[in-house]
């Protein structure tokens, strides 16, 4: 089995670039303003820091002054200032006379003396750590009387409390517009996909040969002005084309068919007609001579009943090869169709069969030969009235015009036309009626295609038993094959 390559759907190529073109300003505008809270919180750590050391300074040289006074001793004032410093920065404050460390914060106090006894600058600033997580560093200044070193550590870290507790809101903001930004652009891509996947199936369904037709919830989409309307209407316009394409080989092939089949009915009627004429002068003239002979009388007789069968079923074969001459004159269908159902009106009675006959209120007229008219109703409809059930048998005739002609459909609520047989209806001879001849729909289809129509029959469809006849009529004047003029 060959494997098919994994290719991400439409849905998914449209949502991830359009996903980070959108989400990437708003992460990138959320970290600046992150970076730039950060550094100003830095900037704020450092005058603080600054500031407190100055604080210290002061403090030392008020002591000092005491010293000087000669209100307290040196020692004394030493331990007060470590003392009043401690109180005030015990973790932050570091202070070193020479190389001994007279106040340190919990950390390791060792390195911190180093790098302050380690530097000849009078002031200034130790890196301890400088990485992209973590920054410290010892801001130091000298009290140059009593030869101290007082540094204030620093330490600043990008994703402190206290540095997200400030950026709270912001960090808010940046979450809620990345999850609004997600779903907006699921939801578009969404959007956009969902016609295109459904136009993608189509096209499956249209190559896997199974029949189209665009659904009710769908005809929203060839309402769309969008490219995608364009692209539906154009689907559309192109399955009706392959649809009308395809009806157009079916009834050509169809017409070859019968074209063939009329001249082998022809011929076939030809070579029968006379030997049954023979035959029909030899049985009566036997009757004539056995009369009296009640049971020979009976079998000629029912000799002479098959022979006139034979005989009427090839005139139906010639009617069919060479239909009469047309006398196309302007008739309404719709006083020709009554005149068939008055025909009819027993059969129909007999059948408790409704007629339902819908129809504008404006006559149709056609330029048609009445009594080819006449065949094709009564042939539909006597097939209508063979398959409905008694009693609650429907047929219904629908009669409807467009600009250029007239349809007709003659509806039934019969058994239908099995799947098997629906290519084969109009076949001369095809039948499954016993006592049928198989030639009424191969006569009403010739009569209808050399008035320049076509027919078709079909399920009712919907769900419902039955099958509809649907044959149109030209609504101009146009030669007809066999007029009564013998040319076109």
């Amino acid at each position: 089995m060959k494997k098919i390559p994994f290719s991400p759907s439409i849905e998914t190529k449209i949502m991830l670039p359009f996903l980070l073109l959108v989400i990437f300003p708003v992460l990138f505008v959320g970290g600046i303003s992150y970076w730039s809270a950060y550094k100003n919180y830095s900037q704020s750590m450092e005058e603080k820091a600054a500031l407190s050391l100055n604080q210290a300074l002061l403090q030392l040289e008020h002591i000092h002054q005491k010293v000087l006074a000669r209100a307290v001793s040196l020692t004394e004032g030493k331990k007060d200032s470590i003392e009043f410093t401690q109180k005030l920065w015990k973790n932050e404050m570091v202070i070193v006379e020479g190389e001994v460390m007279l106040l340190a914060p919990s950390d390791p106090w060792t390195e911190l003396r180093l790098h302050l006894s380690g530097t000849d600058q009078p002031h200034g600033r130790v890196i301890l750590d400088n990485t992209w997580f973590h920054q410290s560093y010892l801001l130091f200044d000298t009290y140059e009387p009593w030869n101290w070193r007082i540094g204030i550590l620093v330490t600043i870290n990008p994703f402190s409390p206290a540095l997200t507790n400030i950026q709270k809101y912001t960090l808010i903001t940046i979450v809620i517009a990345s999850i609004f930004v997600i779903q907006a652009t699921i939801l578009l891509a969404h959007h956009i996909a969902k016609p295109l996947k459904r136009l993608a199936g189509w096209f499956d369904q249209v190559r896997d040969g199974q029949p189209f037709h665009l659904e009710k919830k769908n005809e929203e989409m060839l309402q769309r002005k969008d490219e995608v309307g364009i692209l539906v209407d154009a689907f559309h316009q192109m399955v009706r084309q392959m649809e009308e394409r395809k009806q157009m080989e079916v009834r050509l092939t169809r017409l070859e068919r019968l074209a063939a089949l009329g001249e082998l009915a022809a011929g076939m009627a030809h070579e029968i007609r006379n030997p049954l004429t023979g035959m029909k002068t030899s049985v009566q003239v036997l009757q004539r001579r056995i009369a009296g002979n009640e049971q020979n009388d009976m079998l000629l007789t029912g000799i002479q009943s098959e022979i006139e069968r034979l005989n009427r079923l090839t005139i139906q074969l010639v009617h069919f090869a060479k239909p009469q001459l047309a006398r196309l004159l302007r008739v309404d269908i719709r006083q020709v169709l009554d005149e068939v159902l008055a025909l009819l009106a027993q059969p129909i009675r007999d059948k408790q069969i409704r007629i339902e006959v819908r129809q504008t209120h404006t006559p149709l007229f056609a330029f048609y030969d009445p009594d080819h008219l006449k065949q094709i109703y009564l042939n539909l409809l006597l097939n209508a009235i063979k398959v409905v059930p008694s009693a609650e048998g429907k047929i219904v005739i629908h009669m409807t015009e467009n600009s250029d002609e007239l349809r007709i459909d003659i509806s039934d609520n019969g058994i239908g036309i099995p799947p098997e047989h629906a290519d084969k209806i109009f076949n001369p001879f095809f039948t499954t009626d016993p006592k049928g001849t198989g030639l009424g729909l191969s006569v009403v289809h010739r009569l209808v295609t050399e008035h320049g129509g076509h027919i078709d029959a079909k399920d009712v469809g919907d769900e419902e038993q039955g099958t509809v006849f649907s044959f149109t009529i030209p609504k101009k004047r146009r030669k007809h094959v066999n007029e009564a003029s013998g040319h076109y």
